[in-house]
């Protein structure tokens, strides 16, 4: 049995305090190896702790003890007011017209008629549902550019079912995503734009490689290439770690949405702190408070995935850096950024932690035809926050408009 997010957030703001406790007392004792271009430094910080603490009764122990308990009460305020929300979201999927359907995964379409405009399909992640491109009234970028006279469509994946519990990301693309691209093609007679986010921009880019006559352009919203770049959070896993999860995969053909919203967390506790601190301290008739609450219900809206989907992708992509180092393919052949041939817009958040820029940026070098914005903004808030109007969608439909 997982635990609801609300006490799971609560053990990782736990976590993170006595985390951050116990590790000044290990760098204090020298117990911790430090990167050698730093030993210096930290040789030279606990030398003036060390007088400080000499000095003051309470001792920098104290100090940071009473830092860190006041971070974890903010935390705690944040998470508390969160689950006390009552929260509903003001839209429906009965607003939506499903008009293609192949196992799990549909189309919806939010057209009025045939516009003589550009046919765009939006493409979300396998690990999150797809409504992010249509959170609420407010933030929705597929009602954007609905509005602006093009043809939108949002591809749903949908959660695995038993026919589809063999799926790996090739299927996906190969057996869902292309037969989807196929049926706008053969119903407008006109090439579509794909525009996929974070996971569902490599999707997207294998799809446009592989139907590249059907394709007119395409638009990667923090999407990810190099899992090893600089300015990535380095998970905590070794050979052994990621041979468990490797066999719990072998042993599980489904995976619960539940398991991978926990893994995601785990990688980057400190998350918690961060925006649950900031949402303290928030007014919660705030446009910023109320769209914080929207993607928070959508984030923690999880959807299950198959065990081969999550080997591909945490464990191929993520751990092995597949995708940068040329191994990654689809239908035998090489996914290579640079064969891409249609005109691409890549939007790379400049405050994004979860795909931050080095890991996107190689796209913008390897792909010859393309547009880069770097938006000031994070991962979703770049497509569902509240600049995301100034931030990715003006900028993006000046730039389909003007192909």
């Amino acid at each position: 049995m997982f635990l609801p997010p609300t006490q799971l957030y609560l053990n990782m703001a736990m976590m993170s305090f006595l985390n951050s406790n116990a590790a000044f007392q290990l760098a204090k004792n020298e117990s911790l190896n430090w990167n050698p271009n730093l030993k210096n430094n930290a040789d030279n910080l606990f030398a003036e702790i060390k007088k400080i603490d000499d000095v003051v009764k309470s001792g920098i122990d104290g100090e940071i003890t009473k830092q860190s308990l006041a971070k974890l009460n903010k935390t705690i305020d944040g998470i508390k007011s969160f689950a006390e929300i009552k929260y509903q979201r003001d839209l429906s999927e009965s607003e939506q017209k499903v008009i293609w359907q192949r196992g799990s995964t549909k189309l919806l379409d939010y057209t009025d008629g045939d516009s003589p405009l550009s046919s765009v399909i939006f493409v979300p992640s396998l690990i999150n549902k797809s409504y992010i491109f249509d959170l609420s009234k407010k933030r929705s970028m597929v009602g954007f550019f609905k509005k602006k006279g093009l043809n939108c469509y949002i591809l749903d994946w949908g959660e695995p079912t038993s026919d589809e519990e063999d799926f790996g990301i090739e299927d996906y693309i190969l057996n869902r995503l292309n037969p989807a691209i196929e049926n706008i093609y053969g119903r407008t007679g006109r090439k579509v734009i794909l525009v996929g986010y974070c996971m569902g921009g490599l999707l997207s880019l294998a799809a446009s490689l592989e139907h590249s006559e059907k394709i007119k352009s395409l638009a990667l919203l923090a999407t990810p290439w190099d899992f090893k770049s600089a300015d990535i959070e380095k998970p905590v896993t070794n050979d052994l770690s990621l041979r468990i999860f490797d066999d719990y995969l072998a042993q599980n053909k489904i995976i619960s949405g539940d398991l991978i919203h926990q893994l995601l967390y785990l990688l980057r506790t400190n998350a918690v702190h961060e925006k649950y601190e900031r949402f303290a301290d928030m007014d919660l008739s705030t446009e910023q408070a109320k769209s914080f609450i929207e993607r928070e219900h959508w984030l923690h809206d999880n959807m299950n995935m198959t065990a081969k989907v999550a080997r591909e992708s945490f464990i191929n992509w993520a751990a092995k850096n597949e995708p940068i180092n040329g191994l990654w393919g689809v239908n035998k052949m090489q996914i290579d950024p640079s064969k891409i041939s249609v005109p691409t817009f890549i939007s790379i958040a400049r405050y994004d932690k979860i795909i931050p820029p080095l890991c996107a940026s190689p796209l913008s070098a390897l792909i010859h035809n393309s547009t880069t914005i770097y938006p000031k903004t994070g991962h979703i808030g770049m497509v569902a926050g509240v600049n995301a109007q100034q931030n990715l969608w003006l900028p993006l439909e000046k730039w389909i408009k003007g192909l």
